[in-house]
């Protein structure tokens, strides 16, 4: 399974608007790629949505946060890391993917986005994510037809092996 730790603009976007960025939580929740947080991460955008012009209820916010809980694992990372000198608050999230050992990290970020890959974890826009999803669902079926192609051929020849050796028997 995929695994991913999602930057703050990330998150907001997915919870406050309709796009490409609510397709990533709503595959979280059906279980089709796995979410890391991190504290750090999960509290930055409860003070971002908190700002007068996203015009959310303290029940929205807590919505949001209880479910993001829900969705996502979450990390205490153990390695302070200092990659990003442009913002080195954006280290969080290399910290968080490290700790995970997740396969990507989703931002939107030009700090991040110019890094591409540490520690072998890329750092991808979202529609780039979706796109390997849909890639790997698209594998994952040739796949499994592969796998179902093959087991009938191994009925097949369990078949013709059975035959021969009734005949050899008699």
């Amino acid at each position: 399974m995929i695994s991913i730790v999602p930057d703050t603009n990330t998150i907001i976007s997915g919870f406050l608007f309709q796009g490409n960025e609510s397709k990533i939580f709503e595959k979280a929740e059906e279980k089709k790629l796995q979410l890391f947080l991190s504290d750090e991460i999960l509290h930055e955008p409860i003070n971002v949505i908190n700002r007068p012009k996203f015009k959310t209820t303290p029940k929205e916010i807590e919505d949001i946060v209880n479910k993001l809980i829900r969705i996502s694992a979450i990390v205490k990372p153990t390695q302070q890391i200092c990659i990003v000198k442009d913002d080195p608050t954006d280290n969080k999230f290399i910290e968080c993917a490290i700790e995970a050992k997740a396969n990507y990290i989703i931002s939107g970020d030009r700090h991040l986005l110019k890094i591409k890959k540490y520690k072998g974890v890329k750092i991808l826009k979202t529609k780039e994510i979706l796109e390997i999803l849909q890639t790997s669902k698209e594998d994952e079926f040739w796949r499994k037809i592969s796998e179902k192609s093959l087991e009938n051929a191994w009925e097949k020849e369990d078949y013709k092996w059975q035959e021969t050796y009734l005949k050899e028997k008699k």
